[in-house]
C-alpha cells in the first residue's frame, strides 16, 4: 500500500511498458524502446517521457510525455487479426460526408491523416475509394487530393494491419475492407 502511495502521478497513468508494439499518430509502428525522465531546453523539471523507434525510420526518435493524456491517447496499441475483421466489418459502410471544395477537402483529410486515428483514416479510405470508382465510371480522372490521400490513408492502414495479417498492397487492403479477403 505504502508503494502505492508513493507513486508518481507519470507512474500512474503508465499505459505502456518497454517492448511494447505501438502505432503513434501517423508516424506508423513504433517500438516502446525506453522509458525515463528528460529535462529539454526550456523546462526547469524532468518529466518522465515514453521513448518511441519508429521502424520504417529508425534514426527517428519521439518522446512523449507519460503525464499528457492527449499525446498518450495517440499511441495505440496493435490490433489483432479478430480485431480488424471486427473494424472493417463494423465501418464496412460508413462514410464521411463528402466536402466538394477541392481546398477544403483537402485540409480535412490531412487533418484526419495526421492524427492517424485508424477508425477515422479507413473511413476515409473507404470513401475516397468509392467516389473515385463512381468517377471513373463516368470517364473522371480522380484529383491528386483524393488519390493522394487515398494513397497516404491505405499506406497507413496497411502497414498497421500487415503486423497481424498477410497484407502486403492497396488491392489486399481494399479486398478486406470490402470483406473479400
Amino acid at each position: 500500500m505504502k508503494n502505492e502511495q508513493m507513486m508518481s502521478k507519470e507512474e500512474a497513468l503508465r499505459t505502456f511498458c518497454i517492448g511494447d508494439c505501438v502505432i503513434y499518430r501517423a508516424e506508423g509502428i513504433c517500438d516502446v524502446v525506453d522509458i525515463r525522465r528528460e529535462t529539454f531546453i526550456g523546462r526547469d523539471e524532468a518529466l518522465e517521457y515514453y521513448i518511441l523507434s519508429p521502424r520504417n525510420d529508425p534514426n527517428s526518435t519521439f518522446y512523449v510525455p507519460v503525464a499528457n493524456e492527449e499525446l498518450v491517447s495517440l499511441m495505440r496499441p496493435l490490433l489483432t487479426r479478430e480485431e480488424i475483421f471486427a473494424l472493417c466489418d463494423e465501418l464496412r459502410d460508413a462514410r464521411m460526408d463528402w466536402i466538394v471544395e477541392s481546398r477544403a477537402r483537402n485540409v480535412k483529410f490531412r487533418e484526419i491523416l495526421s492524427i492517424g486515428d485508424r477508425r477515422q483514416v479507413l473511413v476515409l479510405v473507404n470513401t475516397v475509394k468509392e467516389r473515385i470508382a463512381e468517377n471513373e465510371k463516368i470517364g473522371k480522372k480522380p484529383g491528386s487530393t483524393d488519390s493522394g490521400a487515398l494513397r497516404r490513408g491505405a499506406k497507413l492502414l496497411r502497414d498497421e494491419f500487415s503486423a497481424a495479417m498477410d497484407i502486403s498492397c492497396d488491392e489486399e487492403l481494399f479486398a478486406l475492407l470490402d470483406g473479400k479477403e
